[in-house]
């Protein structure tokens, strides 16, 4: 938990088609903000390409859970 004066959580869907940087700079901006989210949920919404989970590697240690489609 950080140190925010209201706790709340961001959700962020993540389908195949999402462009990789754009994904990275949308996380990178959650954490570039004055209050930083306690946590961030990022769904993914079906599989997704190596190239996007290469970015969600990038910031998985950092308030992230992942929540993957049951099969």
């Amino acid at each position: 938990m950080t140190n925010n004066l209201i706790e709340f959580s961001v959700i962020l869907p993540v389908f195949y088609k999402e462009v990789p940087e754009r994904l990275r700079q949308a996380i990178q901006s959650l954490f570039d903000q004055t209050i930083i989210p306690d946590e961030i949920v990022i769904v993914l919404d079906g599989p997704i390409g190596d190239d996007l989970n290469n970015i969600l590697d990038e910031f998985r240690l950092s308030l992230i859970h992942i929540s993957e489609p049951t099969r």
